[in-house]
C-alpha cells in the first residue's frame, strides 16, 4: 500500500551542463514529445543558457550552462 505520487512542475530535475553542445543535445531530447515550460534563454550573470523542459513522460527538466568562471 504505497503513496503514489504525480509528477507536477514543482518537481523538477536540476541539471548543470558542460557545454553548449551538451545543453542543446538534452535541451532537444527531451522537449521532443515533450513540452518547453520556458524555451532556452540567457539569464546573466549567472547562466549563458537555461531552459525548464517537459519530456513525455512529464518529468520536469531545469537545465542550466553557467557563465564560464575565472
Amino acid at each position: 500500500n504505497g503513496v503514489e505520487i504525480e509528477m507536477n512542475p514543482a518537481m523538477s530535475l536540476y541539471v548543470t551542463c558542460e557545454s553548449a553542445m551538451e545543453m542543446e543535445h538534452l535541451y532537444s531530447k527531451i522537449k521532443s514529445g515533450g513540452a518547453i515550460l520556458m524555451p532556452k534563454t540567457e539569464l546573466p550573470p549567472t547562466f549563458r543558457e537555461f531552459a525548464w523542459v517537459q519530456d513525455k513522460f512529464g518529468v520536469n527538466f531545469q537545465l542550466a550552462l553557467p557563465e564560464q568562471q575565472s
